[in-house]
Protein backbone atom coordinates (compact mmCIF):
# COMPACT_ATOMS: atom_id res chain seq x y z
CA UNK A 1 0.00 0.00 0.00
CA UNK A 2 1.63 2.92 -1.09
CA UNK A 3 1.96 5.65 2.17
CA UNK A 4 2.66 3.05 4.44
CA UNK A 5 6.66 2.68 6.01
CA UNK A 6 8.41 -0.05 7.16
CA UNK A 7 9.49 -0.33 10.82
CA UNK A 8 12.88 0.21 9.30
CA UNK A 9 11.90 3.33 7.39
CA UNK A 10 10.98 4.96 10.69
CA UNK A 11 7.60 3.49 11.54
CA UNK A 12 6.94 0.95 14.21
CA UNK A 13 6.02 -2.27 12.94
CA UNK A 14 3.09 -2.14 15.00
CA UNK A 15 1.49 1.40 13.31
CA UNK A 16 2.21 0.29 10.14
CA UNK A 17 -0.05 -3.05 10.91
CA UNK A 18 -2.94 -1.00 12.31
CA UNK A 19 -3.07 1.37 8.73
CA UNK A 20 -2.81 -1.79 6.62
CA UNK A 21 -5.65 -3.96 8.25
CA UNK A 22 -7.79 -0.37 8.22
CA UNK A 23 -6.96 -0.08 4.52
CA UNK A 24 -8.12 -4.00 3.88
CA UNK A 25 -11.00 -3.96 5.44
CA UNK A 26 -12.40 -0.72 4.13
CA UNK A 27 -11.18 -2.18 0.46
CA UNK A 28 -13.25 -5.41 1.44
CA UNK A 29 -16.50 -4.01 2.96
CA UNK A 30 -16.84 -0.55 0.29
CA UNK A 31 -16.27 -2.31 -3.11
CA UNK A 32 -15.71 0.08 -5.90
CA UNK A 33 -18.31 1.40 -8.66
CA UNK A 34 -18.67 3.91 -10.82
CA UNK A 35 -21.32 6.74 -11.11
CA UNK A 36 -23.34 8.11 -8.42
CA UNK A 37 -25.03 5.43 -5.52
CA UNK A 38 -28.40 5.75 -4.28
CA UNK A 39 -29.22 6.80 -0.61
CA UNK A 40 -29.92 3.43 0.43
CA UNK A 41 -26.11 2.23 -1.41
CA UNK A 42 -24.21 5.37 0.52
CA UNK A 43 -26.24 4.62 4.09
CA UNK A 44 -24.74 0.94 3.52
CA UNK A 45 -21.38 2.30 2.83
CA UNK A 46 -21.50 3.96 6.06
CA UNK A 47 -22.36 1.54 7.94
CA UNK A 48 -19.78 -1.05 6.42
CA UNK A 49 -17.15 2.20 6.44
CA UNK A 50 -18.12 2.31 10.72
CA UNK A 51 -18.04 -0.90 11.17
CA UNK A 52 -14.35 -1.68 9.46
CA UNK A 53 -13.19 1.73 11.50
CA UNK A 54 -13.85 0.20 15.10
CA UNK A 55 -12.56 -3.36 13.94
CA UNK A 56 -9.29 -1.27 13.24
CA UNK A 57 -9.77 0.96 16.44
CA UNK A 58 -10.14 -2.31 18.77
CA UNK A 59 -6.80 -3.94 17.01
CA UNK A 60 -4.93 -0.91 17.78
CA UNK A 61 -5.60 -0.53 20.84
CA UNK A 62 -4.65 -4.50 21.58
CA UNK A 63 -1.42 -4.32 19.63
CA UNK A 64 -0.63 -0.90 21.31
CA UNK A 65 -0.95 -2.81 24.79
CA UNK A 66 0.88 -5.38 23.99
CA UNK A 67 3.53 -2.94 23.05
CA UNK A 68 3.44 -1.44 26.27
CA UNK A 69 3.26 -4.63 28.10
CA UNK A 70 6.69 -5.58 26.97
CA UNK A 71 8.04 -2.95 29.06
CA UNK A 72 6.46 -4.26 32.47
CA UNK A 73 8.23 -5.02 35.39
CA UNK A 74 7.85 -5.98 38.78
CA UNK A 75 10.08 -4.99 42.28
CA UNK A 76 9.39 -6.98 45.21
CA UNK A 77 10.45 -5.85 48.17
CA UNK A 78 10.93 -6.61 51.75
CA UNK A 79 11.30 -4.60 54.74
CA UNK A 80 13.14 -6.03 58.02
CA UNK A 81 14.68 -4.04 60.78
CA UNK A 82 17.84 -4.81 62.25
CA UNK A 83 17.31 -8.09 63.78
CA UNK A 84 15.78 -9.25 60.45
CA UNK A 85 11.85 -9.11 61.54
CA UNK A 86 9.42 -8.19 59.01
CA UNK A 87 8.02 -4.18 59.48
CA UNK A 88 4.58 -4.07 58.88
CA UNK A 89 2.96 -0.49 57.59
CA UNK A 90 6.54 0.90 56.20
CA UNK A 91 5.54 3.13 52.98
CA UNK A 92 7.55 2.03 49.72
CA UNK A 93 7.89 4.86 47.71
CA UNK A 94 8.75 4.86 43.92
CA UNK A 95 9.63 7.87 42.14
CA UNK A 96 11.55 9.25 38.56
CA UNK A 97 13.70 11.74 38.26
CA UNK A 98 12.53 14.89 36.48
CA UNK A 99 8.75 13.46 35.93
CA UNK A 100 5.85 13.76 38.45
CA UNK A 101 5.43 10.06 38.26
CA UNK A 102 5.11 8.57 41.75
CA UNK A 103 3.63 4.66 42.91
CA UNK A 104 3.07 3.97 46.79
CA UNK A 105 2.59 0.90 48.57
CA UNK A 106 2.63 -0.42 52.37
CA UNK A 107 4.29 -3.07 53.45
CA UNK A 108 2.22 -6.27 54.66
CA UNK A 109 2.78 -8.16 58.07
CA UNK A 110 5.28 -10.31 56.19
CA UNK A 111 6.88 -7.12 55.85
CA UNK A 112 6.58 -7.31 52.06
CA UNK A 113 5.33 -4.52 49.27
CA UNK A 114 4.95 -5.28 45.09
CA UNK A 115 4.98 -2.31 42.81
CA UNK A 116 4.07 -3.06 39.42
CA UNK A 117 6.50 -0.62 37.12
CA UNK A 118 4.83 0.26 33.25
CA UNK A 119 7.64 1.09 31.99
CA UNK A 120 10.79 -0.74 33.23
CA UNK A 121 13.56 0.52 30.60
CA UNK A 122 14.46 3.44 33.04
CA UNK A 123 15.88 4.05 36.75
CA UNK A 124 13.76 5.10 39.63
CA UNK A 125 14.15 6.27 43.25
CA UNK A 126 13.03 4.22 45.60
CA UNK A 127 12.44 5.17 49.26
CA UNK A 128 11.12 3.19 52.41
CA UNK A 129 10.12 5.02 55.86
CA UNK A 130 8.28 4.03 59.11
CA UNK A 131 7.92 6.30 62.06
CA UNK A 132 10.49 5.34 64.46
CA UNK A 133 12.93 4.01 61.92
CA UNK A 134 15.58 5.78 59.76
CA UNK A 135 14.62 5.93 55.92
CA UNK A 136 16.12 4.25 53.42
CA UNK A 137 16.65 5.67 49.46
CA UNK A 138 18.58 4.26 46.37
CA UNK A 139 18.00 4.00 42.70
CA UNK A 140 16.57 0.92 41.69
CA UNK A 141 16.60 -0.18 38.08
CA UNK A 142 13.60 -2.60 36.94
CA UNK A 143 13.89 -6.01 34.71
CA UNK A 144 11.91 -6.25 31.65
CA UNK A 145 9.24 -8.71 32.27
CA UNK A 146 10.95 -10.13 35.50
CA UNK A 147 10.62 -9.45 39.25
CA UNK A 148 13.55 -7.75 40.74
CA UNK A 149 13.70 -8.81 44.65
CA UNK A 150 14.98 -6.42 47.21
CA UNK A 151 15.10 -6.62 51.18
CA UNK A 152 15.72 -3.07 53.00
CA UNK A 153 16.86 -2.91 55.93
CA UNK A 154 15.20 -0.32 58.41
CA UNK A 155 17.26 0.92 61.80
CA UNK A 156 15.89 2.37 64.84
CA UNK A 157 15.71 6.09 65.04
CA UNK A 158 16.79 7.70 68.41
CA UNK A 159 13.65 8.38 70.31
CA UNK A 160 12.60 12.25 70.52
CA UNK A 161 13.49 14.45 73.31
CA UNK A 162 10.37 16.02 75.07
CA UNK A 163 10.93 19.85 74.07
CA UNK A 164 10.43 21.01 77.19
CA UNK A 165 12.94 18.27 78.59
CA UNK A 166 15.49 19.57 76.13
CA UNK A 167 14.76 23.29 77.19
CA UNK A 168 15.24 22.33 80.97
CA UNK A 169 18.67 20.43 80.22
CA UNK A 170 19.76 23.87 78.25
CA UNK A 171 18.99 26.02 81.07
CA UNK A 172 20.31 23.52 83.60
CA UNK A 173 23.84 23.52 81.74
CA UNK A 174 23.70 27.17 81.47
CA UNK A 175 22.60 27.76 84.97
CA UNK A 176 25.73 25.39 86.28
CA UNK A 177 28.30 27.70 84.07
CA UNK A 178 26.70 31.08 85.48
CA UNK A 179 27.41 29.72 88.75
CA UNK A 180 31.03 28.84 87.69
CA UNK A 181 31.43 32.21 86.82
CA UNK A 182 30.07 33.74 90.02
CA UNK A 183 32.46 31.39 91.94
CA UNK A 184 35.30 33.07 90.09
CA UNK A 185 34.01 36.63 90.87
CA UNK A 186 33.67 35.68 94.31
CA UNK A 187 37.52 34.33 94.65
CA UNK A 188 38.36 37.54 92.97
CA UNK A 189 36.58 39.60 95.84
CA UNK A 190 34.19 41.13 93.69
CA UNK A 191 30.96 40.25 95.95
CA UNK A 192 28.18 42.24 94.23
CA UNK A 193 29.35 41.38 90.47
CA UNK A 194 29.22 37.60 91.95
CA UNK A 195 26.24 37.92 93.52
CA UNK A 196 24.51 38.91 90.00
CA UNK A 197 25.60 35.70 88.80
CA UNK A 198 24.33 33.50 91.21
CA UNK A 199 20.98 35.32 90.83
CA UNK A 200 21.23 34.78 87.46
CA UNK A 201 21.94 30.96 87.25
CA UNK A 202 19.15 30.71 90.45
CA UNK A 203 17.05 32.11 87.66
CA UNK A 204 18.22 30.33 84.84
CA UNK A 205 17.52 26.89 87.16
CA UNK A 206 15.01 27.17 89.88
CA UNK A 207 15.47 23.99 91.26
CA UNK A 208 19.40 24.69 91.82
CA UNK A 209 19.65 25.05 95.25
CA UNK A 210 23.41 25.81 95.11
CA UNK A 211 22.40 29.25 93.81
CA UNK A 212 19.61 30.51 96.24
CA UNK A 213 22.08 29.51 99.00
CA UNK A 214 25.10 31.58 98.17
CA UNK A 215 22.53 34.50 96.50
CA UNK A 216 21.19 34.27 100.52
CA UNK A 217 24.48 34.44 102.50
CA UNK A 218 26.14 37.26 99.81
CA UNK A 219 22.75 39.10 100.53
CA UNK A 220 22.92 39.11 104.35
CA UNK A 221 26.89 40.10 104.04
CA UNK A 222 25.92 42.87 102.22
CA UNK A 223 23.15 44.13 104.21
CA UNK A 224 20.32 42.82 101.73
CA UNK A 225 17.85 40.72 104.58
CA UNK A 226 14.99 40.71 102.12
CA UNK A 227 16.76 39.36 99.21
CA UNK A 228 18.47 37.06 101.87
CA UNK A 229 15.71 36.05 103.53
CA UNK A 230 13.82 34.87 100.46
CA UNK A 231 17.02 33.15 98.99
CA UNK A 232 16.99 31.34 102.28
CA UNK A 233 13.32 29.86 101.95
CA UNK A 234 13.64 28.86 98.40
CA UNK A 235 16.61 26.79 99.71
CA UNK A 236 14.83 25.05 102.41
CA UNK A 237 12.13 24.47 99.91
CA UNK A 238 14.77 22.31 97.80
CA UNK A 239 16.70 20.89 100.63
CA UNK A 240 14.12 21.01 104.01
CA UNK A 241 16.74 19.15 105.94
CA UNK A 242 19.22 20.68 105.21
CA UNK A 243 20.15 23.67 108.07
CA UNK A 244 23.33 25.60 107.58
Amino acid sequence: MAGIRSASMGTPFWKARIVSEVYNLVARTVPGRSGPRTKPERQATMIRIRRALLAALALSLSLAGTLEAVGEGRILGTVVDEAGAPIAGATAILTRAETTYRLEKTTDKKGQFTLLVLDATHEYQLRLEKEGYLPVEGPVKPKIQETLRLTFTLAKAAPKIDPAVTAALEGNQKAVLTYNEGVELLKKGDNPAALAKFEAAAALDPKLPESHAVVAELSLELGEHARALAAADRYLELRPGDVR
